[in-house]
């Protein structure tokens, strides 16, 4: 080395302008995603759903007329909100004339009248105005002989209910 000079050393300076990895730019974007999600749920109010109470009727009954004890199926069940109704019942054989109804024995409205269809299929909307006890009724009419009447009721809130 000659006097006088003296030795100098290349530095590598770190470029910022290289940027982020695909694989940094990914952890980034997991890592914004589960912080937004984070804070949305803790600002978010949580609600809950409460289901009012759901009736499902599915049987078959023989019906008779000359038998008191057996000539008439019914139940009831009372409503008090917004609720739907979905009604079906199909006749097995021939037999006696069948009957169906639904009414409200509190005020006397009638939500299916008097039908003698050997098929039935029904949705009735039930409005809180209309709350009361309801009944579900067939019958048969005639001397002798057997009715089967295979029925399926459905009864459910039409809304839920956010506490």
């Amino acid at each position: 080395m000659a006097k006088g000079s003296r030795g100098t050393k290349k530095r590598e300076s770190v470029s910022t302008a290289m940027g982020w990895t695909v694989l940094e730019q990914a952890f980034a974007v997991i890592i914004v995603m589960l912080i937004v999600t984070t804070a949305v749920g803790f600002l978010w109010k949580k609600e809950t759903v409460r289901v009012e109470y759901i009736d499902e009727r599915i049987g078959a009954i023989d019906l008779r007329p000359d038998d008191p004890a057996n000539s008439t199926f019914y139940f009831e069940r009372g409503l008090k909100g917004a609720y739907q109704f979905v009604a079906s019942y199909r006749l097995a054989g021939t037999g006696p004339l069948v009957h169906f109804k639904v009414y409200n024995e509190t005020t006397g409205i009638v939500l299916v009248s008097e039908t003698t269809a050997s098929t039935f299929y029904k949705r009735v909307i039930v409005t809180p105005a209309d709350a009361g006890e309801y009944r579900f009724e067939w019958w048969v009419t005639g001397t002798t002989g057997t009715s089967r009447v295979e029925y399926d009721v459905l009864i459910e809130p039409t809304e839920k209910l956010v506490i």
